[in-house]
C-alpha cells in the first residue's frame, strides 16, 4: 500500500492506483482504462527477506502481458530495499520508454525506498 501511495504522491495524483477484484489498476487520474494492470500479489516471507511480487497482466503501457514488479526487503546490516521490474515488455518504444516511463518508475522507487528508510528510524 505504501508503494501505491508513493506513486500517487510522486505524480501529484495524476497517476492513481486502485485495487479492483484483487488486481491493482494504475490509471491516469483514476479514470479510464488501466495504464498498467497488475495481478494479485504473491508474498514470500522468511527470516532473510520479504518479497511482494505482482504479475503484470495488461494495460495501455504494456506491450504484452508477462513479467513482474517485485518489492523486496532483505534483512541485514544495513537492510536492503528494492523495487524490480523483471521481463516487462513496454508498449512505448526505445527512447520514449527510457525517457518517460523508466525514469518515472526509477523516481518512484527511489522515493519509496527513501520514505521507508525515514519511517523506520
Amino acid at each position: 500500500a505504501s508503494y501505491w501511495r508513493e506513486v500517487e504522491a510522486t505524480t501529484r495524483r495524476l497517476v492513481q492506483a486502485d485495487a479492483v477484484d484483487g488486481h491493482i489498476d494504475v490509471r491516469l487520474m483514476g479514470r479510464g482504462p488501466a495504464l498498467i494492470r497488475l495481478g494479485p500479489p504473491a508474498v514470500l516471507a522468511n527470516l532473510a527477506s520479504v518479497t511482494c511480487t505482482y504479475p503484470i497482466v495488461g494495460g495501455l503501457l504494456v506491450g504484452r502481458p508477462g513479467g513482474t514488479l517485485a518489492l523486496e526487503q532483505v534483512n541485514g546490516d544495513p537492510v536492503v530495499l528494492r523495487s524490480t521490474l523483471t521481463e516487462y515488455v513496454p508498449r512505448l518504444a526505445g527512447t520514449l520508454y527510457f525517457q518517460v516511463q523508466a525514469r518515472l518508475h526509477s523516481l518512484i522507487s527511489r522515493r519509496y525506498v527513501a520514505r521507508l528508510g525515514r519511517d523506520a528510524q
